[in-house]
């Protein structure tokens, strides 16, 4: 109908309709392209706060997580201490060689010590989040965990070593009564009864300290476990303030 009423000006050469005629479609397609800009901010916003959502369950489970992996690796860390003094000769004290076997045993156990991070790359893909500084603390958390992901991305060699050195009749009995798991949780119990003699079990740990390479493979795997039990406190440290920040973005 504008149209017809501008056609119907410009015939009658009335300018003054003409001019308000256009201005009003102008105002109008402007006014709709804005509602429809509006209208998309808002969309966008809605996807990023439910991307943000998902990153603040992820860090929160992060650092839950934290405090189960320092306990486990610490726990490992302690066994491959003691199995480090068993292959560097000490010999086990009477009645305590099948302890020695068992903790030879736990010091192989491995946990993936990764971060994952598939929600913030998926954000990232999508140019998200918009906040600069919010990136940066989330870069900064990520780049952490990849770095510590990467000590644990393969199976120690300690473990396959050990493990072929054991009789496997002793690492069933070990799995059944030396280890427990409940969800993601894992127990790890050098106390457990001795399913043989302290003879038997003294020959095994003799047979594990004939191979040179066992103690290399141990040594190695405990460096890095080391080094993961010394920096997950920071990365705590920097998974809560990546929390912080994507919580205050959500409001």
């Amino acid at each position: 109908m504008i149209i017809n009423r501008i056609g119907s000006a410009l015939r009658s050469q009335d300018w003054a309709t003409v001019f308000i005629e256009f201005v009003l479609v102008v105002l109008g397609v402007l006014v709709a392209l804005e509602v429809d800009r509006y209208n998309e901010r808002q969309k966008e916003r809605a996807d990023e706060i439910n991307y943000l959502l998902a990153l603040e369950r992820d860090l929160q489970r992060d650092i839950d997580d934290h405090r189960t992996l320092i306990e486990a690796f610490s726990t490992i860390e302690s066994f491959g201490d003691s199995a480090i003094k068993t292959l560097n000769g000490q010999e086990c004290s009477p009645g305590e060689c099948w302890r020695s076997l068992v903790e030879a045993f736990h010091a192989s156990q491995w946990i993936d010590a990764s971060t994952n991070s598939s929600s913030f790359e998926e954000m990232k893909r999508l140019g998200l989040p918009k906040d600069a500084g919010l990136k940066d603390t989330l870069e900064l958390y990520y780049a952490g965990g990849r770095a510590r992901g990467k000590l644990t991305a393969d199976l120690p060699l300690y473990r396959q070593l050990v493990r072929s050195a054991i009789p496997q009749d002793l690492q069933r009995y070990i799995w059944s009564n030396c280890f427990t798991v409940s969800g993601s949780d894992e127990t790890y119990n050098s106390n457990c009864a001795s399913p043989t003699t302290d003879e038997s079990a003294r020959r095994v740990l003799e047979n594990i300290r004939k191979t040179p390479q066992i103690k290399e493979a141990l040594t190695f795997w405990m460096s890095n476990i080391s080094l993961i039990t010394l920096t997950i406190p920071t990365q705590t440290e920097e998974a809560k303030q990546a929390l912080a920040a994507v919580r205050d973005n959500i409001q």
